[in-house]
C-alpha cells in the first residue's frame, strides 16, 4: 500500500510537466522521419521536448565523433600539442571520409580537431584515439567511461569514428545529453560551428588542406542553411543510416535536435537533406513556444524562504548570537521558457528548487553589512531560472578580548609534608613482640628448673 501512495505521489509531482516534454508529439513523430529522435533544451537536458523512440538503440555513425572531439579537448587541453599520426590513420580504405592525413606527418591536436569535425575525417578520429590512448581499444574505453559519466545509459562505443560495428550504439537521448555537455565547451562550440578550416602543409605534405563542415545547416550557401544554427555533427553509414545531430540558439536558448537511423525515402542525399529540413522545422516550432519569464513575476522571497548562516567568533552580546540573515536580489532577471513551464510556475503547480553555495565553509566575524557571503540558485528541473549573490544584512562585529577574559593563573599548591617517624625511636609492636618473647623464655626456664629440683629430691 505505501509503494502504490510513494508511486501516485510521484505521477501527481510530474503531472504538470506532461504536456511539457510531449506535447504535440504524434504531429511532430509525422514530420520526422527518423526513427529515433528527441529535441531538448540544453539547459535541461533529461527534459524531452519531443521523443520518438528515444531509447532505441541505433547506430550512431560519426555522431560518435561528438564524444571523440570533447573527450580530446578534456585530455589535451593544449591544442598546440603535436601529434604524430600513427601509421594506421593514414591506411584507410575508400570507403573511409577522410581529412587527408599522410604518413610520417605531425600537426598540432588543433588541425587534427577541426578535421575530425568538419569532414568527418576518419583518419583525424584515429590519429587522435591513438595519440591519447595508444589504441582506439583504449580509447573506446575511455569514451565509454564518460558515457556512464553522463548518464548515457544505452550506449556502447567501439570505434573513435563510429564506422559501423554491430556492438557500437547509442540512442537519441543519450546523444542528446552528451551533445548538451560538450556544447558547454567554449572550444567545442567554435569548432563544430566553424563552416570552413584549412590546416597549412608541412614537411610531409606539401599542400594545404581545405576543410569543409558536412552540416549544411551552418554553411550559408546551402540550401539547408540555418541562421540560428551553431552545429553540430553529421553521421552516415550503409548499415545505420543517416544521422544528424544539431543545435541551435536564440534568445539565449540552446536546441539540441538529435535523429538517428534514417534508412528509408529517397536518395542518400535526399535522406540528408531531409534530416536537414526536419531539424529546422523542430526547432522553429519548439523556438515559437518559449515565452519569457521575469523575476518580478514570481515572488522568489517566498521560494527561497528565510536564508540565515551561523557566523563564528561574534561578540557575545550580538542580538541575534551570531545569528546572520541574508539579503537576495533578482531584479532585473528573466529567463526563457516553454509556454507550459511558465504557465505551471505561475499557477503554482511547478515548483521550483533552491540551492545555495558560500564563499567558505564557515563564516566569522567581523562581516560588514553587504558583504558576499554566497549564492542561492532557482531552478525547475536542471534549467536555472534565476540567480542572486547572498549578501549580510547588518554588521556582525568580531568578538573583543574582554568578553573572554583570561583566568587568573590558580595558585601553586605546597607540597604535602610527610611526617617522618623519629630516627632511632623503637617500634611499638616490635617492643611488644619481645616481651612476648622473653615471657615465653622465663616460662620455659623455671619449668625446665621445676623438673631439675624434683629429679634431685628424688634421689
Amino acid at each position: 500500500m505505501k509503494r502504490i501512495i510513494s508511486l501516485m505521489l510521484v505521477l501527481l509531482f510530474f503531472l504538470p510537466f506532461a504536456g511539457m516534454t510531449l506535447a504535440d508529439t504524434d504531429d511532430m513523430n509525422k514530420t520526422v522521419s527518423a526513427p529515433g529522435f528527441v529535441c531538448i533544451d540544453a539547459s535541461d537536458p533529461t527534459n524531452l521536448i519531443y521523443a520518438k523512440n528515444p531509447d532505441r538503440k541505433l547506430a550512431p555513425a560519426s555522431t560518435t565523433k561528438i564524444m571523440t572531439c570533447i573527450l580530446a579537448l578534456e585530455t589535451c587541453p593544449d591544442l598546440d600539442e603535436i601529434v604524430q599520426v600513427d601509421p594506421a590513420a593514414t591506411r584507410l580504405g575508400a570507403s573511409n571520409t577522410l581529412m587527408g592525413l599522410k604518413k610520417g606527418e605531425s600537426l598540432p591536436i588543433r588541425d587534427l580537431l577541426y578535421g575530425l569535425m568538419l569532414p568527418s575525417g576518419n583518419d583525424a578520429a584515429i590519429a587522435l584515439a591513438c595519440h591519447i590512448a595508444g589504441n582506439v581499444e583504449q580509447f573506446a574505453a575511455m569514451m565509454n567511461e564518460k558515457a556512464q559519466e553522463l548518464g548515457m545509459l544505452n550506449t556502447n562505443f567501439v570505434t573513435a569514428s563510429g564506422v559501423y560495428k554491430s556492438n557500437h550504439y547509442s540512442t537519441a537521448r543519450d546523444m542528446a545529453l552528451l551533445t548538451a555537455y560538450a556544447m558547454q565547451n567554449e572550444t567545442f562550440r567554435q569548432i563544430v560551428s566553424t563552416p570552413n578550416y584549412t590546416v597549412p602543409a608541412n614537411e610531409v605534405r606539401e599542400k594545404e588542406l581545405y576543410l569543409e563542415n558536412t552540416n549544411n545547416l551552418i554553411q550559408p550557401k546551402k540550401s539547408e542553411y540555418y541562421p540560428d544554427a551553431i552545429g553540430c555533427k553529421t553521421g552516415s553509414t550503409v548499415q545505420g543510416g543517416k544521422c544528424l545531430v544539431a543545435a541551435a540558439e536564440k534568445d539565449g536558448v540552446t536546441l539540441i535536435v538529435v535523429l538517428l537511423g534514417l534508412k528509408e525515402g529517397g536518395t542518400k542525399g535526399q535522406r540528408i537533406h531531409k534530416c536537414f529540413k526536419d531539424a529546422q522545422t523542430v526547432c522553429k516550432k519548439v523556438f515559437g513556444r518559449f515565452r519569457t519569464l521575469d523575476s518580478g513575476e514570481i515572488d522568489l522571497d517566498a521560494v527561497c524562504g528565510e536564508l540565515t548562516v551561523e557566523t563564528e567568533h561574534y561578540r557575545d552580546d550580538d542580538p541575534q548570537n551570531g545569528v546572520l540573515a541574508l539579503d537576495t536580489d533578482f531584479t532585473g532577471q528573466s529567463v526563457h521558457v516553454l509556454d507550459e513551464t511558465y504557465e505551471a510556475i505561475l499557477a503554482g503547480t511547478a515548483v521550483p528548487s533552491v540551492s545555495v553555495s558560500y564563499v567558505s565553509e564557515t563564516i566569522s566575524a567581523p562581516v560588514a553589512k553587504g558583504d558576499v557571503l554566497g549564492s542561492v540558485t532557482v531552478s525547475l528541473g536542471e534549467k536555472r531560472l534565476f540567480s542572486s549573490d547572498l549578501t549580510a544584512s547588518r554588521d556582525v562585529e568580531e568578538s573583543r578580548p574582554e568578553d573572554h577574559p583570561t583566568p587568573l593563573p590558580s595558585p601553586t599548591p605546597s607540597p604535602a609534608v610527610v611526617a617522618e617517624e623519629p630516627a632511632g625511636e623503637p617500634d611499638s609492636h616490635m617492643i611488644l613482640l619481645i616481651l612476648i618473647l622473653l615471657i615465653v623464655f622465663l616460662i620455659v626456664a623455671i619449668i625446665l628448673l621445676c623438673v631439675h629440683i624434683r629429679k634431685n629430691r628424688s634421689r
